[in-house]
């Protein structure tokens, strides 16, 4: 069996939890015999090399429209189904307005032709702007042969704006044990401090972090480089003048290790996440979890960590408490390791192929 797995153009030059989850779920099929190739949206591709078509992420359908108007293979799509609503909402001047009182698909909308008229990318699908983001969310939703959402939660909020009855089957997101080495050894090792691993920018909410750490005395390590057209954000974060904080660049995995291993908590207090893969490698290496209750990340993490509202200080700050005071157990590293890992994704993701193709 060969496949396709199609994302964005910009897949390699803006990392992302998109890129990991395409790169990771490619190699860990290629592992279980599938011959999965990444194929990005500004690519042409010979259709009659594979047996299936898998689009990530819906929120962008001119560039499934683009394949699919071309092709009679059978595809299925993971939705990465974000809702960035709440946070655009809270932005000042027009972008706020557009947001509140013209919704999500609009703005959706409108950032795909702010990416054209800066030149960034070309018009994939005339059939897009005819139909608008919604309808061609719809319409490839709906002639797709089966959606692999991260969660029921993530399949919820689909339902809710979209109308559809597409089969389904749910692939978790996860991590790979093998790269993060388990947190077992090191989880009743002395462990101090607050650590938050992501891109720096005002979806993150670092800063909102920085002052519920302040409130509380608690060091504060920030690792991530600042994302594209988010320099004001990190010199907002730089001004906050929190004396126990400090903010690193993007590292490589063995050098961040150390960071997650001797962490008390961390924290990811975003406006939105479908699960938070740092997250994940955060829990997997025993630290306790503080993680925003807006998205998907209740379906992964149960009761097993604390929940925070991102724009409450107030709220992150009692999360963070509440972490700390908790003795870092073991119970969610073995629950990650027997239920969130890429082996699993891929396993759950190719019997959804082999059930199609079937």
């Amino acid at each position: 069996m060969k496949v396709a797995l199609i994302g964005r153009s910009t897949l390699y030059s803006s990392l992302g939890g998109d890129s990991i989850q395409m790169i990771e779920t490619a190699k860990h099929m290629q592992q279980l015999g599938i011959e999965a190739e990444i194929v990005l949206a500004n690519q042409s591709v010979d259709f009659n090399q594979f047996d299936l078509l898998h689009f990530f992420n819906v929120i962008r359908p001119e560039d499934i429209l683009a394949f699919t108007s071309k092709s009679k293979l059978p595809y299925v799509i993971s939705p990465i189904y974000v809702d960035y609503s709440h946070f655009e909402e809270q932005q000042h001047g027009i972008r706020g307005l557009i947001a509140k009182y013209a919704g999500k698909h609009i703005v959706e909308q409108l950032k795909n032709l702010a990416r054209f008229l800066k030149g960034q990318e070309k018009v994939k699908s005339k059939q897009y702007w005819l139909l608008g983001q919604k309808k061609s969310m719809e319409k490839v939703v709906k002639a797709s042969a089966m959606l692999l959402p991260n969660s029921q939660s993530e399949l919820n909020r689909l339902k809710q704006d979209l109308h559809f009855n597409t089969p389904y089957s749910i692939v978790t997101n996860g991590i790979d044990p093998a790269k993060w080495k388990p947190g077992l050894n090191e989880i009743n090792t002395k462990r101090n401090g607050v650590l938050c691993v992501a891109r720096i920018e005002g979806l993150k909410n670092q800063h909102m972090v920085i002052e519920a750490c302040r409130q509380l005395d608690i060091p504060l390590t920030l690792i991530g480089n600042v994302a594209p057209n988010h320099a004001a954000y990190l010199n907002k974060c730089k001004s906050a003048n929190y004396d126990k904080l400090t903010l690193l660049p993007s590292m490589p995995q063995q050098e961040l290790l150390r960071y997650y291993q001797s962490a008390k908590v961390h924290v990811l207090a975003s406006w939105f996440e479908t699960t938070g893969l740092a997250s994940l490698e955060a829990g997997l290496m025993g630290c306790n979890l503080v993680i925003s209750e807006l998205g998907d990340a209740p379906d992964y993490f149960k009761d097993m960590v604390e929940y925070c509202h991102p724009a409450s200080v107030e709220s992150i700050s009692n999360a963070i408490k509440a972490a700390y005071k908790r003795e870092n157990s073991a119970e969610l590293v073995h629950y990650i390791s027997n239920n969130h890992t890429w082996q699993i994704a891929a396993e759950q993701t190719v019997a959804a192929y082999k059930n199609i193709l079937a």
